[in-house]
């Protein structure tokens, strides 16, 4: 049997961090095509 991995000292970065939030009823790929930053920022390996 698998048991959970309880990292609780984890719990306040994730709470922090900052999702971007995809709107407007796109993917995250086509928030990320239409966004307009260099692929270099967007981790876009190839087009």
């Amino acid at each position: 049997m698998v048991e959970r991995l309880w990292a609780g000292w984890r719990i306040p970065d994730s709470e922090a961090a900052d999702a971007p939030v995809v709107s407007e009823g796109r993917t995250l790929f086509e928030a990320i095509l239409t966004s307009g930053l260099p692929d270099d920022e967007t981790y876009i390996v190839w087009r």
